[in-house]
Protein backbone atom coordinates (compact mmCIF):
# COMPACT_ATOMS: atom_id res chain seq x y z
CA UNK A 1 0.00 0.00 0.00
CA UNK A 2 2.98 2.41 0.42
CA UNK A 3 4.25 1.47 -2.66
CA UNK A 4 0.96 2.34 -4.51
CA UNK A 5 0.58 5.89 -2.81
CA UNK A 6 4.21 6.75 -3.64
CA UNK A 7 3.68 5.87 -7.52
CA UNK A 8 0.25 7.58 -6.99
CA UNK A 9 -1.87 4.20 -7.94
CA UNK A 10 -4.33 1.93 -6.05
CA UNK A 11 -2.97 -0.95 -4.91
CA UNK A 12 -4.86 -3.04 -7.45
CA UNK A 13 -3.35 -1.27 -10.63
CA UNK A 14 0.10 -1.48 -9.11
CA UNK A 15 -0.03 -5.17 -8.55
CA UNK A 16 -1.36 -6.09 -12.16
CA UNK A 17 1.56 -3.43 -13.23
CA UNK A 18 3.75 -5.42 -11.44
CA UNK A 19 2.63 -8.54 -12.97
CA UNK A 20 2.80 -7.52 -16.08
CA UNK A 21 6.25 -6.14 -15.92
CA UNK A 22 7.32 -9.70 -14.53
CA UNK A 23 5.37 -11.50 -17.60
CA UNK A 24 7.31 -9.22 -20.36
CA UNK A 25 10.07 -9.74 -17.83
CA UNK A 26 11.28 -6.00 -17.69
CA UNK A 27 11.86 -6.55 -13.92
CA UNK A 28 12.15 -9.88 -11.77
CA UNK A 29 11.63 -11.15 -8.16
CA UNK A 30 14.14 -10.18 -5.76
CA UNK A 31 15.44 -12.97 -4.16
CA UNK A 32 16.07 -11.53 -0.51
CA UNK A 33 18.84 -13.22 1.67
CA UNK A 34 17.74 -10.69 4.30
CA UNK A 35 17.28 -11.27 8.43
CA UNK A 36 14.74 -12.24 10.21
CA UNK A 37 12.77 -11.15 13.91
CA UNK A 38 14.73 -13.43 16.29
CA UNK A 39 13.27 -16.21 18.45
CA UNK A 40 13.71 -14.12 21.48
CA UNK A 41 11.49 -11.47 20.02
CA UNK A 42 8.98 -13.24 18.24
CA UNK A 43 8.13 -14.97 22.19
CA UNK A 44 8.23 -11.20 23.15
CA UNK A 45 5.74 -9.97 20.84
CA UNK A 46 3.21 -12.80 21.51
CA UNK A 47 3.74 -12.64 25.30
CA UNK A 48 2.70 -8.36 24.72
CA UNK A 49 -0.16 -9.76 22.32
CA UNK A 50 -1.14 -12.30 24.66
CA UNK A 51 -1.53 -9.30 27.19
CA UNK A 52 -4.00 -7.42 25.08
CA UNK A 53 -6.24 -9.72 23.31
CA UNK A 54 -5.79 -13.43 25.61
CA UNK A 55 -5.27 -16.66 24.39
CA UNK A 56 -6.51 -15.60 21.01
CA UNK A 57 -2.96 -13.69 20.14
CA UNK A 58 -1.32 -17.10 18.67
CA UNK A 59 -4.30 -17.14 15.85
CA UNK A 60 -3.92 -13.41 15.28
CA UNK A 61 -0.36 -13.80 14.93
CA UNK A 62 -1.01 -16.29 11.93
CA UNK A 63 -3.72 -14.92 10.45
CA UNK A 64 -1.52 -11.62 10.08
CA UNK A 65 1.32 -13.38 9.40
CA UNK A 66 -0.76 -15.52 6.36
CA UNK A 67 -2.40 -11.93 5.21
CA UNK A 68 1.22 -11.16 4.98
CA UNK A 69 2.35 -14.13 2.53
CA UNK A 70 5.17 -14.58 5.83
CA UNK A 71 5.02 -17.38 7.88
CA UNK A 72 5.02 -16.25 11.57
CA UNK A 73 8.27 -17.87 12.41
CA UNK A 74 10.18 -15.89 10.18
CA UNK A 75 9.50 -12.44 9.66
CA UNK A 76 11.61 -10.31 7.41
CA UNK A 77 12.69 -6.75 9.85
CA UNK A 78 12.00 -5.08 6.89
CA UNK A 79 8.31 -5.87 7.49
CA UNK A 80 8.50 -6.12 11.19
CA UNK A 81 6.99 -2.63 11.66
CA UNK A 82 3.99 -3.57 8.98
CA UNK A 83 3.71 -6.39 10.63
CA UNK A 84 3.33 -4.97 14.21
CA UNK A 85 1.10 -2.58 12.76
CA UNK A 86 -1.19 -5.09 11.32
CA UNK A 87 -1.41 -7.14 14.61
CA UNK A 88 -1.88 -3.80 16.57
CA UNK A 89 -5.05 -2.98 14.69
CA UNK A 90 -6.23 -6.59 15.82
CA UNK A 91 -6.52 -5.24 19.38
CA UNK A 92 -10.13 -3.78 19.92
CA UNK A 93 -8.71 -1.67 22.78
CA UNK A 94 -7.30 1.17 21.47
CA UNK A 95 -4.89 2.57 24.74
CA UNK A 96 -3.77 -1.24 24.79
CA UNK A 97 -3.21 -1.03 20.71
CA UNK A 98 -0.91 1.68 21.60
CA UNK A 99 0.92 0.13 24.51
CA UNK A 100 1.75 -2.85 22.33
CA UNK A 101 3.08 -1.04 19.36
CA UNK A 102 5.46 1.54 22.36
CA UNK A 103 6.59 -2.17 23.83
CA UNK A 104 7.30 -3.71 20.39
CA UNK A 105 8.79 -0.38 19.03
CA UNK A 106 10.91 -0.45 22.15
CA UNK A 107 11.83 -4.01 21.44
CA UNK A 108 12.83 -3.18 17.65
CA UNK A 109 15.29 -0.69 18.27
CA UNK A 110 17.50 -3.15 20.01
CA UNK A 111 17.40 -5.64 17.50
Amino acid sequence: ATVAKEVSMDAATLKATLSKLLELRLIEPVKEEGTYLDEGFLQALKGYLSRAVGPMAEIIIEDVAADMNLSSRQIPQGQAAEFIGSLAMEIPDEESSVQFKKAMLELIKKQ
